[in-house]
């Protein structure tokens, strides 16, 4: 075992990593990160649990409430803690409430078919690219309300800048 455990397999490829990890069955997957116990919480109950109704008794790690961190990531949810995450929470509980779902699946199917629109048979794809771009359109819209096209190659590249900064080197 190196001393990144299983970090570099994360970064390298994080579906094919967490694929795996789901395929025992497992409720529960210790990973082995540096620096740090985590764990990756596989059943719906738990995750419940974790993140509603016993959240008082998990605290976020230091490090994820550190300056240069929140500088990345922002005040929001992932970062907050105590009352500022409880104010933050009320404040976006309704985009999340079932009803909201039926006009998130509707943008979704149109920001989709609108990416698809542009696809040429027998083209080859950079499909890592491609999702990357329709899960900013969809957090965009659905979040925010913007129609990003315009900006979305700007976007995209910093997004990428940003995201190389924390990726492990091969």
């Amino acid at each position: 075992m190196n001393d990144l455990g299983d970090l570099p397999a994360l970064l390298r490829n994080p579906l094919t990593f967490l694929t795996e990890c789901a395929a025992g069955n497992e409720r529960l997957v210790p990973l082995r990160l540096p620096f740090m116990a985590a764990f990756l919480l596989l059943d719906s109950a738990d995750i419940e649990r974790v993140l509603v109704t016993e959240h008082r008794n998990f605290v976020k790690p230091i490090w994820l409430r550190t300056r240069a961190v929140r500088r990345l990531l922002g005040d929001g949810l992932v970062t907050s803690d105590g009352e500022d995450w409880k104010r933050q929470r009320r404040e976006c509980g309704p985009a999340f409430q079932p009803a909201s779902i039926p006009g998130y699946a509707r943008t979704f199917t149109t920001l989709t078919a609108r990416m698809l629109e542009g696809w040429v048979p027998g083209q080859s794809r950079d499909i890592q690219r491609d999702m990357s771009r329709l899960t900013l359109d969809i957090v965009a819209e659905t979040m925010l309300g913007a129609d990003i096209r315009a900006d979305a190659d700007a976007i995209s590249e910093a997004m990428d800048t940003v995201l190389h900064c924390f990726a492990a080197p091969e």
